[in-house]
């Protein structure tokens, strides 16, 4: 099984945390002090663990959850050594795969256990991410303590990076507005995919 195979390679053991866990790529991991998870690519591999192991499928979607920053969102990253995404997220499917999964094995700890960080992620988008009305991709201003050198924040890219389609050229030439901390630009696909993390929540 080639999906198999392929999240199996990408698989680690965290032994400070004690966790297992399937970062993006071995590639990523390396480089980043040991592992790197992405927001909607560890969901979605949590997804397709699913098809074949449930405990490796909780433990992923667990442990993204459960990244949740104290500004109330799942980062767009979380590598060692707090290097997180502290200005931006990504998309929200955080709650349609956790459902799913539940609705492969039926055990409701698994949604006790990340309801609330969901809850709470749910709730950033419409407190940070709303103008006039509707919804668009953007980036925090964050202090300087929690910076990393290079670190793309509070811009146009940075947005770009909380859309979780990076170098897309739908966004070029769309504008950063540094009061709201947003593109300007109502996103349809954020918007759906918020309406759908809502309607997900009412399991």
């Amino acid at each position: 099984n080639g999906m198999q195979s392929a999240l199996a390679w990408s698989t680690i053991y965290d032994a400070p945390n004690q966790r297992v866990m399937t970062p993006v790529s071995r590639n990523w991991s390396s480089g980043w002090g040991g592992f790197t998870l992405f927001d909607w690519d560890t969901y979605f591999g949590s997804y397709m663990c699913s098809l074949f192991n449930k405990d490796l499928a909780y433990a992923n979607a667990i442990e993204m959850t459960k990244s949740i920053t104290p500004f109330g969102f799942v980062p767009n990253y979380k590598a060692p050594f707090d290097n997180v995404s502290w200005d931006r997220s990504q998309p929200p499917i955080g709650s349609t795969v956790i459902l799913n999964i539940y609705n492969q094995y039926h055990e409701k700890w698994f949604l006790q256990e990340v309801y609330d960080e969901l809850l709470t992620w749910n709730r950033f988008w419409a407190n940070k991410r709303d103008v006039n009305g509707y919804l668009s991709w953007g980036s925090n201003e964050i202090p300087d303590s929690l910076q990393s050198p290079g670190q793309q924040i509070h811009s146009a890219q940075a947005a770009q990076f909380e859309s979780g389609l990076d170098n897309s050229p739908m966004f070029d030439g769309i504008p950063f507005n540094s009061k709201t901390n947003t593109m300007e630009l109502a996103d349809v696909g954020l918007m759906s995919l918020y309406i759908m993390d809502c309607c997900r929540r009412t399991w």
